[in-house]
């Protein structure tokens, strides 16, 4: 894991998170430190424990998105890809592949949920991960037209 990590002024000046908690937005500075090389950290307690964040400041960044959570705990800081490049010889891929095949990355580089779960950010990760093809009869019509 890569000890420098960068914050976009687009994320970090933005009315929305000024209007944060100052223990909220440290909570969030503290996760994108701990987070790896995609932007997944399960430190989270720790991290809370280190910005002096509650409960309500943890949820509050995932109220306005500024995280994502998965079932298991493990959380995605949503703009990481915004300010966090690394060269590929210096990359190292999640351990939670899982967790990334549920999310796709937007034109602006933001993490987004994928609504079933096909694995279409492989497109962007480095090193030339393959696409997985999904099958047009292997989606849901209704799911669909929710979206």
């Amino acid at each position: 894991m890569a000890e420098k990590r960068m914050f976009t002024k687009k994320v970090t000046d933005d009315d929305n998170f000024m209007s944060l908690s100052s223990s909220a937005q440290a909570l969030y500075l503290h996760l994108s430190m701990a987070a790896d090389d995609d932007g997944f950290c399960n430190q989270v307690s720790l991290s809370m424990f280190k910005a002096h964040a509650s409960m309500q400041d943890l949820q509050a960044l995932l109220e306005k998105r500024y995280i994502y959570q998965f079932e298991n705990g493990v959380i995605v800081i949503k703009h990481w890809r915004m300010a966090n490049a690394l060269r590929k010889d210096r990359y190292t891929p999640t351990a939670f592949k899982e967790e990334l095949a549920q999310l796709e990355i937007k034109d602006n580089g933001s993490y987004t949920w994928l609504p079933n779960g096909c694995q279409m950010v492989a497109k962007w990760l480095p090193n030339g991960c393959q696409m997985v093809a999904v099958d047009k009869n292997s989606i849901d019509k209704n799911s669909i037209d929710k979206n």
